[in-house]
């Protein structure tokens, strides 16, 4: 939770002031302030863990801090530049590419790269889920439904059949929906998307909105709002 993050971000901030040198612990940092919602903090984090020792975990969080800050051209800066260090690195090439999936005019771009992972790395998974991201984002659920199936045919993973799942749902075939989200849940029954992604389906086939706020949500926001003010001392 909060608190445990908010602890975790204490500890490493006093090894810093032991240590300034120590490139984990500004990357530990970095990333308690992108889950605490403190991209200002992160950016500074990730920069000096990059100066210590340039890698790609910092690259990823320096971009994905300037994502959250809204910052585009600083993030496409960050992730070029990560290529251009690590040319033949899988993961500095997915973060370009996802860089650009996020702004309409470049999702072209984003998809050659993402192909072009594909290519010398068949069945990488994040860069198949990329692509399908692209595909919602343009709205063809008829391209996405067919990419993953075809990666399906060779590649048996949770994640994917989870996905392709929410796109069938999507497209409102609730049959065939349901048989991959159990496949999901056969592969891995602790996967969180595909156990949401059943009891909204379920909800849709009974006729009832998943998207209305019960009565239990209502008192489960309440508790959470109690939380958050016993956790404040923390801040």
């Amino acid at each position: 939770g909060k608190g445990d993050r908010l602890r975790a971000l204490s500890y490493a901030e006093k090894g810093l002031r032991l240590n300034d040198t120590h490139a984990m612990l500004h990357l530990l940092k970095g990333n308690l302030c992108l889950k605490l919602n403190r991209p200002d903090s992160a950016v500074s984090a990730f920069r000096k863990a990059h100066t210590l020792e340039p890698s790609i975990q910092a690259s990823e969080g320096l971009t994905k801090a300037y994502t959250m800050y809204g910052k585009h051209k600083e993030a496409l800066v960050t992730a070029r530049e990560a290529v251009r260090l690590m040319p033949s690195s899988t993961q500095a090439l997915l973060l370009l590419g996802n860089v650009y999936a996020k702004q309409q005019e470049s999702r072209d771009r984003a998809m050659k790269i993402f192909e072009n992972v594909l290519r010398t790395r068949p069945g990488c998974k994040e860069a198949i889920l990329s692509i399908i991201d692209i595909h919602v984002a343009n709205r063809n659920l008829v391209a996405a439904e067919h990419t993953l199936s075809k990666h399906l045919e060779s590649n048996v993973n949770d994640d994917l059949h989870s996905r392709l799942a929410g796109i069938l749902m999507e497209s409102q075939k609730y049959g065939q929906a349901i048989e991959h989200y159990h496949i999901a849940l056969s592969l891995n029954e602790a996967n969180e998307e595909a156990q949401a992604g059943l009891e909204r389906l379920e909800k849709l086939m009974k006729g009832i909105d998943p998207d209305m706020v019960s009565d239990d949500d209502i008192d489960d926001g309440q508790d959470v709002g109690a939380n958050v003010e016993e956790e404040s001392e923390f801040v």
